[in-house]
């Protein structure tokens, strides 16, 4: 079940459910938490997976979920899917794209179904999507086709690297930048660069509402953002980047977001009102309802975050990684780049790394 350029080395050591939680109890020693996402391999294979999921949520942090989907899909599907829900899992990452060709034969279909799965049993979900080479021009129509489902929250793309050195790795972000430029409208509110090069971009982090009717895409300002997270940090408890975005959130963000766009920026007063009408700008008839807002119920609050690989210099034994790298796990007591774990701290004994931890 090997995905298409796989990070995961080693296939041979699953770590108990105590171990998982001593991990989780390390990580939260080394590092300020506010989520955790759980995946492997499949987690859905993991028989512990639902105490996982309710010993995350114990210590009081986001949870999500990374999967290929094929448990769901069997007959007990739905059952597995509740038992995780009851275990409060927040977010479910279906990360279905043409890797796994030998996993789903078709691909589209699969989506679908974890979507409408996910969609009727009320549970946030989110694409995780590999743009393998050629597939860059094909993300805005992929957010544009999911944001039918009120329950979709945005993507999780990431390029591919090839952990072993093989082959090269497809990883020019400004492709992707250019492709959602041209076919949302969006801009980045914010990037992470790498650890020793600030202008070496890594990340790329988008905020923005959907009209599911329409397909027009309302790029959330930078202003607004920033203004968000500072209330975030005045309410104990909260992470702006540790909640769902499903119509709750859009319920109680919507108005405070316009309000706030049309204080910072006024000039946006017409794309706003377009948005939340639900009108195309050269659509001057009627809606069948007769409504004049008829978009409020297609409106979707929406994420993309866009991750480029590490550098890797096997010849150096070095690589170079995202700043702070917000995707870390632990590995035998320290905290290492989940795309480089098997390479810097290998779970078998017996292996050596191949490479030097990068400062965390």
């Amino acid at each position: 079940m090997r995905c298409r350029l796989c990070y995961n080395l080693d296939r041979e050591h699953v770590k108990s459910v105590d171990d998982v939680k001593m991990d989780l109890e390390t990580a939260l020693s080394l590092r300020r938490l506010a989520a955790v996402t759980l995946l492997g391999g499949e987690p859905t294979l993991y028989p512990g997976l639902p105490e996982v999921i309710g010993y995350v949520k114990s210590r009081g942090l986001f949870c999500a979920l990374l999967t290929n989907g094929l448990r769901f899909l069997d007959g007990d599907g739905p059952e597995l899917l509740d038992r995780i829900k009851q275990a409060g899992v927040d977010r479910v990452y279906i990360h279905v794209d043409s890797g796994q060709a030998h996993v789903h034969a078709d691909i589209e279909a699969a989506r679908e179904r974890m979507s409408r799965l996910l969609e009727a049993a009320r549970v946030p979900f989110a694409l995780s999507v590999t743009l393998y080479g050629g597939d860059d021009d094909e993300l805005a129509a992929v957010i544009r086709r999911y944001s039918r489902f009120s329950y979709f929250e945005g993507v999780l793309t990431t390029l591919p690297h090839d952990p072993s050195g093989r082959t090269a790795s497809h990883s020019d972000l400004r492709e992707v930048y250019e492709g959602l430029k041209a076919g949302l409208g969006l801009e980045p509110i914010s990037f992470i660069p790498a650890d020793a090069d600030d202008g070496d971009v890594r990340w790329l982090i988008y905020f923005y509402i959907m009209n599911a009717r329409t397909g027009e895409a309302f790029p959330v300002s930078a202003k607004v953002q920033r203004l968000a997270q500072k209330i975030f940090r005045w309410a104990p408890g909260t992470q702006f980047f540790a909640q769902t975005l499903g119509p709750a959130y859009l319920r109680a963000s919507l108005v405070p977001i316009v309000l706030a766009e049309l204080l910072f920026s006024p000039r946006r007063t017409a794309a706003l009102y377009r948005l939340v009408r639900g009108k195309d700008a050269g659509d001057a008839g009627p809606r069948p309802n007769g409504g004049g807002f008829a978009g409020l119920g297609h409106l979707r609050a929406q994420f993309i975050t866009i991750q480029a690989p590490p550098k890797i210099d096997f010849a150096s034994g070095r690589a170079s990684i995202c700043r702070h790298c917000p995707d870390a796990t632990v590995r035998n007591g320290i905290l290492v780049p989940v795309c480089i774990a098997d390479l810097v701290s290998p779970l078998n004994p017996l292996i050596q790394p191949k490479l030097a931890c990068p400062e965390m």
